[in-house]
């Protein structure tokens, strides 16, 4: 009697051990060269799991072309959707291979004259922004044009307000945004609008699905 009690006291102990080891082993997380990762492991690979999640392949893409480094449209854009932050903007190429049209009001004398002059415009409604390096430094800029013929309507109407301005030449400049939002839900119709108004005559807004290769805030803050 006293060795089958011995013999049930012992299948249970074994029985709990084999329990005990598969519920740590369960709970174990292996990397590839098959040791247990530190916390540093465990760390990144929670991180990731995150950054999958946060992927806008499938989510509201904005695609915004036809700009001009010299529009400052980063800090355009940046500014127009501060409202609807956290964003990013991933530069893509535009496409475009023609001669840009670039609409100036003459170079000044000095620069106290072109801010001066610059203040004017602005407070009268004119979208401008000072040039300050060469070749057309103290000119103000009103605007980037890939057509020719919109530049000289817009030309035409500044010189009816007796604003004095000269259209130059300027190489190709494709230069363009991908902007995609965390919030799935953002309106997309008002951030379009938002984003034409805030941008020149030359800028495209295109919105549609998936940012191909677009990081989520997590990556880019």
């Amino acid at each position: 009697m006293k060795w089958l009690v011995f013999l049930l006291a012992c299948a249970n102990t074994g029985i709990y051990l084999v329990a005990m080891n598969f519920a740590v082993e369960s709970d174990r997380r292996v990397i590839p060269d098959g040791q247990l990762p530190g916390v540093d492991s465990l760390r990144r690979a929670q991180g990731g799991a995150r950054s999958e999640a946060g992927r806008w392949d499938d989510g509201l893409c904005l695609q915004v072309t036809g700009l001009s480094q010299l529009d400052q449209p980063g800090a355009r854009i940046r500014k127009a959707l501060s409202a609807w932050r956290p964003v990013t903007l991933a530069p893509i190429r535009s496409g475009t291979s023609k001669p840009l049209h670039h609409l100036l009001v003459p170079p000044m004398a000095s620069r106290s004259a072109a801010l001066e002059r610059l203040r004017e415009l602005q407070a009268s409604g004119v979208d401008s922004y000072l040039l300050e390096e060469a070749p057309h430094q103290w000119a103000i800029s009103l605007g980037v044009f890939e057509s020719a013929d919109g530049a000289r309507r817009l030309s035409s109407r500044f010189q009816s307000r007796n604003i004095e301005t000269i259209l130059v030449k300027r190489p190709p400049d494709p230069v363009g945004y991908a902007l995609a939002f965390a919030d799935r839900d953002v309106p997309a119709k008002d951030i379009a609008g938002e984003l034409r108004n805030a941008l020149p005559d030359s800028a495209s807004v295109a919105v549609g699905k998936g940012c191909q290769g677009v990081a989520s805030p997590d990556k880019n803050p």
